[in-house]
């Protein structure tokens, strides 16, 4: 069904998301968030401009934590250690 994801680095970075990964890579769990009437994807941004749009999260074996580039297949940027929560 659907799980959290917490950033224990970022308090403000907290994502709904579907409970079972999409992806597999080597060990690295990725998620993605939950279809919502809202926008809720996350947006990167440079100087206040909007640059990339985000789709998924990943949890990695030690407890780190990611937003993921699914088209490209890899890490966007690290959100720190992370947690995974299921409902």
């Amino acid at each position: 069904m659907f799980a959290s994801f917490q950033s224990k680095q970022l308090n403000n970075f907290y994502c709904r998301i579907k409970a079972e990964p999409v992806l597999v890579v080597k060990d690295i769990l990725v998620y993605e968030l939950v279809d919502s009437q809202f926008p809720n994807s996350i947006i990167d941004t440079v100087r206040g401009q909007p640059v990339a749009e985000y789709r998924h999260v990943a949890l990695d074996s030690a407890g780190n934590g990611f937003v993921f580039d699914l088209q490209n297949k890899k890490i966007a940027f690290s959100v720190g250690p992370s947690e995974y929560i299921k409902d």
